[in-house]
């Protein structure tokens, strides 16, 4: 079973994708909901005491799944 913070994490990414999406480039949305996952983690290293690397990969996993979807 994942866990609810990944799947927080994971439809975060779709959120932001699906946002972006219709005015850019799929690798800009790419791009975008890497950094912002990246600028969760650090966040939360200072704040929460250290950083998840799952965390960021259900993020960015969540923009490639519409990615995938789009392709088909």
């Amino acid at each position: 079973m994942i866990p609810y913070d990944k799947l927080g994490h994971y439809f975060v990414g779709q959120i932001i994708a699906l946002c972006l999406i219709p005015f850019f480039s799929m690798y800009f949305v790419m791009c975008v909901v890497l950094l912002s996952g990246l600028t969760k983690e650090i966040y939360d290293t200072f704040n929460n005491g250290g950083v998840e690397w799952q965390d960021l990969l259900f993020t960015v996993a969540g923009a490639a799944t519409l990615y995938l979807v789009r392709c088909i």
